[in-house]
């Protein structure tokens, strides 16, 4: 495992150092007080609490700020949503994470047969919120844009009172 974070935080570098700040969009949320960078050709739109972009049809990220008492009734919310859309989940892994200060829990799972990947995250933000945030895509879309995924898995940072009140 700490081999696999070495190898990300090398690919992160890496990316920011080929492609720079310019290749994605800052997003900012005020009430959880989350930063997310997304690539400037991915479709990006906003509703209320949930933020989602994709790349294309085969990949989605969705970013849902929660309030703390619905934790657990969002977590099974998403998880019968899911389910219903994609049939059952298959937990491959799970981890415990920190990214950029903050704590997360992450599962990865498949679904149809292996042909869909799934992984939720719950993050815990600045602004003392969680953040949802579950990505869906097929193997050969994760393939193609591995790079953009991990850097904006990468970009989730404490969104700084200036920031948020953009």
């Amino acid at each position: 495992m700490k081999n696999f974070s070495k190898i990300m935080l090398l690919a992160v570098i890496a990316v920011v150092l080929t492609f720079g700040a310019a290749f994605a969009k800052e997003y900012n949320d005020k009430e959880s007080r989350l930063s997310v960078n997304i690539p400037d050709d991915w479709k990006v739109s906003s509703e209320g609490n949930v933020l989602e972009a994709s790349a294309g049809e085969d990949i989605n990220l969705i970013f849902e700020t929660l309030k703390a008492d619905d934790v657990e009734a969002a977590l099974t919310e998403a998880e019968k949503a899911l389910t219903k859309e994609l049939g059952e989940l298959k937990t491959e892994k799970t981890a415990e994470v920190e990214i950029n200060g903050m704590k997360a829990y992450i599962e990865d799972c498949t679904a149809k047969e292996g042909k869909i990947n799934v992984s939720v995250m719950l993050l815990a933000t600045p602004g003392k919120k969680m953040v949802l945030l579950y990505y869906i895509g097929t193997p050969e879309a994760e393939k193609k844009y591995e790079a953009e995924l991990t850097a904006i898995v990468q970009s989730l940072k404490p969104a700084t009172t200036e920031e948020t009140e953009k």
